[in-house]
């Protein structure tokens, strides 16, 4: 998760995001594979969103272990 300088919407509830993740709002990690290049796609949340995102993502995980 990066802080960003400009202005974006958040791609969850449209508020004004904050942060990009590599996190898509489905919890996934999606990338294009470009020869040797790995492309991930960027996404943009608020802070609400991002942190019920990644509580999520946790949650999920922790289950399966």
């Amino acid at each position: 998760m990066k802080k960003i300088n400009f202005v974006a919407s958040c791609e969850v509830c449209g508020e004004v995001a904050m942060y990009s993740s590599r996190i898509s709002p489905d919890g996934f990690i999606h990338s294009i594979k470009d020869g040797g290049l790995i492309i991930y796609q960027k996404h943009y949340y608020c802070s609400p969103c991002l942190e019920k995102l990644s509580n999520d993502l946790h949650y999920r995980v922790k289950k399966k272990w």
